[in-house]
């Protein structure tokens, strides 16, 4: 199945930091607040209906951040600060999206390590495919956590070493309004050898080529990914 292209945002670190002043945001975890500056990004380029819209969010670590704050407090002063361990689980980033936005269609978190981004694309095509929803936003979030730096760079291939920021694509099963379209090819196993670790960044990578109108760019990524796109 193929899908339209409807309108994509990436965000960095350097372009979300300034929501942090938010009052509403002070509780908000670093994965939450990329989240949103990608979605007010991608809201200025076409905004959806909140109660016709399926969601997937997803990312390979989570909220790295909110973990890592919470096992510390809990080594330390050997307590368990209750919000900061539902910050800790990914479903809490996606709840707080869905009643920030109103979502009441379905909506998903998923990581899948290599093959995050494909499995979160699938899962939009089914989700649309079955009259679930009429378009889908496909959302990918990472966090970089200065501590497990040295793991990055022994897990991650060269290309792929975990950044901080996000990526949102909205895309719908009809081409009205989208010049591009894209739709999975067979999924390539991976070689046993190989690093299975890579950041659902993908989605960063392919929203930032789109932004910067790169056609050439976006073609040779998603042969890389194994996608097909087409442009009308």
């Amino acid at each position: 199945m193929s899908l339209f292209l409807k309108a994509y945002a990436a965000t960095t670190v350097d372009s979300y930091e300034a929501l942090r002043s938010s009052v509403e945001l002070r509780k908000a975890t670093n994965l939450m607040v990329a989240c949103i500056s990608a979605l007010e990004a991608l809201r200025a380029r076409c905004d959806f209906d909140p109660s016709k819209v399926g969601v997937v969010l997803s990312s390979v670590v989570g909220e790295l951040g909110s973990s890592t704050v919470f096992l510390e407090s809990l080594v330390k002063d050997s307590v368990a600060r209750p919000l900061l361990f539902q910050n800790s689980l990914f479903h809490s980033t996606l709840g707080f999206l869905s009643i920030r936005y109103k979502w009441t269609g379905p909506t998903l978190t998923l990581g899948n390590r290599r093959e995050t981004l494909r499995a979160s694309f699938a899962l939009a095509e089914d989700l649309i495919a079955t009259g679930q929803c009429e378009e889908c936003l496909i959302l990918g979030a990472e966090e970089s956590v200065s501590y497990y730096a040295p793991a990055y760079e022994k897990l991650s291939p060269p290309e792929g070493i975990l950044k901080a920021g996000a990526g949102a694509l909205l895309v719908s099963k009809s081409k009205e309004g989208s010049s591009i379209e894209l739709s999975l090819k067979e999924s390539v196993s991976s070689d046993a050898n190989s690093n299975d670790f890579i950041e659902s960044h993908e989605l960063f990578r392919i929203a930032t080529i789109l932004q910067q109108d790169d056609k050439a760019g976006l073609e040779n990524l998603c042969r890389e990914l194994s996608f097909d796109v087409g442009f009308h």
